[in-house]
C-alpha cells in the first residue's frame, strides 16, 4: 500500500503489511486491533508483539 506522509515522525512511500480492516476480520483481530484517540482503527503494539513472540516460540518447538 502507499503510505501518506500526515502523521509527525512518518515518512511516505510504499509500505509490505497489513490492512487493519483485515485483521479485524481474524480469529485473533480482536486482540491486536484498537481504536486510536480519533477513532481511527490500529493495531495494539503490545498484544500484538506478544502474539508474534507466541507463534515464534510455538514454531521453534515444532522445529526442534
Amino acid at each position: 500500500f502507499d503510505y501518506a506522509n500526515d502523521k509527525p515522525g512518518t515518512q511516505p512511500g510504499r509500505r509490505i503489511g497489513f490492512m487493519m480492516q483485515d485483521v479485524q476480520d481474524t480469529k485473533l483481530g480482536d486482540k491486536m486491533t484498537r481504536k486510536g484517540p480519533k477513532g481511527e482503527l490500529m493495531y495494539d503494539k503490545d498484544n500484538l508483539n506478544g502474539i508474534i513472540l507466541a507463534g515464534l516460540a510455538r514454531q521453534a518447538k515444532k522445529s526442534a
